[in-house]
């Protein structure tokens, strides 16, 4: 009797013991559950308010068309009726409350597509040709940042529609050697990203063509763009090849605007503080200050840069993020074109970044 009592000690304390396991995997596996519901809960509601922002500086670019129709330029300093709305009140951050209860920010931020080099512009009409002056404009940057300019022969043949390499260029000959092996595109970039799979385009150089290092290799605060190039883009001439290229000097970076004219340092800045005291109202207003500085309008260099150069903008990147007060943040980059008769928008890119920290 005694043994079959220890015995039956041991089974119910066996049993005690498969419990408590099973309670404790279950409450684990309940917690998980819940903690992966919660996250995705607090990814939707990120991505609701980054599109949420999206739409929102949508709202701005065209309340801006009717506010300031003529004003296309980046201005600092306080509201005025010059002022193009859009670039004084981009970058803001809202917070959403649902219920009266404050669930996360709202940060959205628009960035000039014109006023970059367009890179697929580089290769002319005919699909095969350099464009010469854009192509000295590229050169020329490529310096400036301590670049080997050599990669623009590499970064035109990946766009050209032929298989001749240029000098110090590569087509899939040389692609295809290498592991894993691909093909050269022979068509404009969809993605500044794709620089990357450039000869000659290295992490190095890529991350100074991005803006987040100097030549040395030392990180540089994010640029207002830093989600993608604050030099270079690929989006105007590629939504619309029969349109010629412009850059709008009022929101052209200061090395593009040295790259451009072959300018000095101090040419340079008097052209940045011409155009914060007031911005070029039109092409005119920017040759003149030109002249100021000392540049012969009547070099046939200076007026093939001239051919490609405005003072408006109608392709904007509009990043839209939403952030939970948790930590989760969800980030969205598009690229619009801004119908001025219209006032309607084309999309040109999208693309979503989930962080969930």
């Amino acid at each position: 009797m005694r043994q079959e009592r220890g015995q039956a000690l041991i089974i119910v304390l066996m049993i005690i013991a498969i419990l408590a396991a099973v309670i404790v995997e279950f409450a684990y596996t309940t917690r998980v559950n819940i903690d992966i519901t919660m996250r995705m809960r607090d990814s939707m509601q990120a991505s609701r308010i980054a599109v949420a922002a999206i739409e929102t500086q949508k709202a701005i670019l065209l309340s801006d068309l009717v506010i300031s129709p003529n004003a296309d330029y980046q201005v600092s300093g306080e509201l005025n009726q010059d002022a193009q709305l859009w670039s004084q009140i981009s970058n803001f951050p809202l917070p959403v409350t649902v219920k009266d209860q404050n669930i996360g920010i709202m940060r959205g931020l628009i960035s000039d597509e014109a006023g970059k080099l367009d890179v697929n512009a580089l290769i002319g009409s005919d699909t095969i040709t350099a464009n010469r002056t854009l192509d000295g404009i590229c050169r020329r940057l490529f310096e400036d940042l301590k670049l080997d300019p050599s990669v623009v022969d590499a970064l035109e043949d990946w766009i050209d529609s032929d298989e001749l390499p240029r000098p110090n260029g590569a087509e899939s000959d040389f692609y295809s050697g290498l592991n894993p092996p691909y093909r050269a595109k022979d068509a404009p970039l969809d993605s500044i990203t794709e620089l990357k799979m450039i000869k000659g385009i290295d992490n190095k150089t890529f991350n100074i063509l991005m803006g987040r290092t100097d030549a040395n290799g030392q990180a540089l605060a994010p640029p207002p763009d830093a989600m993608d190039s604050p030099v270079l883009t690929v989006f105007p001439k590629y939504y619309n090849p029969a349109s010629p290229f412009k850059i709008n000097v009022n929101t052209a970076p200061p090395i593009l605007l040295k790259a451009m004219y072959n300018l000095d340092d101090s040419q340079v800045q008097d052209i940045i503080t011409a155009r914060q005291e007031k911005p070029f109202m039109s092409i005119g207003d920017f040759t003149n200050e030109l002249t100021k500085i000392g540049i012969d309008l009547n070099n046939t260099d200076v007026q093939s840069v001239n051919g490609y150069i405005d003072v408006k903008s109608d392709y904007f990147s509009v990043d839209g993020i939403g952030i939970i007060e948790n930590g989760v943040v969800y980030i969205i980059r598009a690229v619009y074109y801004r119908n001025r008769a219209s006032h309607t928008f084309s999309l040109l890119y999208w693309r979503e970044e989930p962080f969930n920290n």
